[in-house]
């Protein structure tokens, strides 16, 4: 199970990233004063599934845990680039 935080420019790209996500995602609002578009999801993917899939999608830069990632696990981050190049995106996901 994958909880993120995401940071997404604007309330469009809010709405894009919702929409690439599983029906079966939870999204919750964890906006403030300063992180005014914030949300937090929880997807029912494992890591090594959900970040290629974000990579390939488009969003991975707006993931806080994908962020924290290449400074921490810039190995485990060089293998999800692996395999979202590998990745087929079906048509209507991203």
């Amino acid at each position: 199970m994958i909880h993120e935080l995401v940071y997404p420019e604007d309330k469009e790209g809010k709405r894009d990233i919702i929409s690439l996500l599983p029906d079966s995602s939870v999204v919750k609002d964890a906006s403030d004063f300063i992180h005014t578009h914030r949300f937090e999801i929880e997807v029912d993917m494992e890591e090594d599934e959900f970040y290629p899939y974000a990579i390939k999608a488009g969003f991975a830069l707006c993931l806080f845990g994908f962020n924290a990632a290449i400074y921490d696990r810039p190995d485990v981050v060089g293998k999800w680039i692996d395999i979202a190049d590998n990745l087929v995106l079906n048509k209507g996901d991203g």
